[in-house]
C-alpha cells in the first residue's frame, strides 16, 4: 500500500510538538488510523481492491477502489466496521488509565475525543462516513446519478446550516470547513466521468439477477435496469456491451 503524506501533516505535527500538544496529536492520529484500517480490512473480506493511504492535517484516507459503485450494503458494512472502532476505544482508555499510562483527567479528555469523533464523522456530509451511509442509502430508492446528486447537495446544505448556526466555531474546524467545501466541489465536477466508471464498472460486474428488474433510462446501483435506450428496450448488460464494444 503506498502512503501518501500531506505536507500539512507536516505542519500541524510542528504546530503540535511546539504547543506541548504532541501526545494528544499522535494518540489521535493512532485512532483515526485504526478506524481506517478497519475500513480496509473490512473492504479486503469484500474483495474490494485498496490504493494509496492518503495523510491529511484531519486524518485519512483510503483509496477503496469502485466502492461507490458496488452494492449499497456492502459499502455500509464497510463504514460501520470503521465507526465501530469508536465503541472500542473507551475500553483501551480504561486499560492504559489502569496500567497507570494515563491520568483520570486525561482519560475524560480521550473519552470525549473519542466521541466528537464518532459524532463528526456520522454527519451527513461526503465523504465523511455519514454522507457516505446516506448516499449508500439513497441508492436503494434512486438512480445512481441523482442518489449522488442529491447526497452532494445535502452535504453541501448541512455544512452551510451548521456555518450559520456557528456550530464550527473554533479556527481548527473552519480549516476542515474550507476542507469540506472543496472536495464537494471536486466531487461535483468528476460527476460526469463518476458515472462513466459506473456504467464501466457495472459492464465489467453484471447485476446477476432475473427478478426485480427495473424499467428507467437510467441504471440503479443495487438493481438490474431493463434500459429504454433508442426506444428500444434492452437488458442492461446487453445494453453496456453495446456502449463499450465502441470504444475497443
Amino acid at each position: 500500500m503506498k502512503i501518501h503524506l500531506s505536507f500539512l501533516w507536516v505542519i500541524f505535527l510542528a504546530i503540535a510538538y511546539f504547543s506541548h500538544a504532541l501526545k494528544t496529536f499522535l494518540i489521535l492520529f493512532g485512532l483515526l488510523l485504526i478506524h481506517e484500517m478497519a475500513h480496509v480490512f473490512t473492504a479486503k473480506l469484500m474483495h474490494y481492491e485498496t490504493g494509496k493511504l492518503n495523510i491529511y492535517p484531519f486524518g485519512y484516507s483510503c483509496e477503496i477502489r469502485h466502492l461507490k459503485h458496488g452494492k449499497s450494503y456492502e459499502e455500509i458494512m464497510i463504514v460501520l466496521a470503521g465507526l465501530g472502532m469508536h465503541l472500542c476505544f473507551p475500553l483501551l482508555f480504561e486499560l492504559a488509565y489502569r496500567w497507570d499510562l494515563i491520568s483520570y483527567s486525561y482519560l475524560i479528555y480521550l473519552n470525549e475525543l473519542n466521541h466528537a469523533i464518532f459524532f463528526f464523522n456520522c454527519l451527513p456530509i461526503y465523504p465523511l462516513d455519514g454522507g457516505r451511509i446516506l448516499d449508500a442509502l439513497l441508492h436503494f430508492f434512486l438512480p445512481y446519478q441523482k442518489a449522488r446528486k442529491l447526497t452532494l447537495i445535502i452535504s453541501f446544505l448541512v455544512i452551510t446550516l451548521m456555518l450559520v448556526f456557528r456550530v464550527f466555531r473554533f479556527p481548527n474546524m473552519l480549516l476542515i470547513v474550507l476542507f469540506l467545501y472543496y472536495q464537494l466541489y471536486h466531487h461535483f465536477n468528476e460527476m460526469p466521468q463518476d458515472l462513466l466508471e459506473f456504467y464501466f464498472f457495472r459492464y465489467q460486474h453484471p447485476f446477476m439477477t432475473k427478478k426485480n428488474r427495473r424499467r428507467s433510462s437510467y441504471l440503479y446501483r443495487n438493481k438490474a435496469v431493463d434500459k429504454i435506450h433508442d426506444q428500444l428496450i434492452q437488458k442492461e448488460e446487453v445494453w453496456l456491451k453495446q456502449m463499450f464494444s465502441k470504444f475497443k
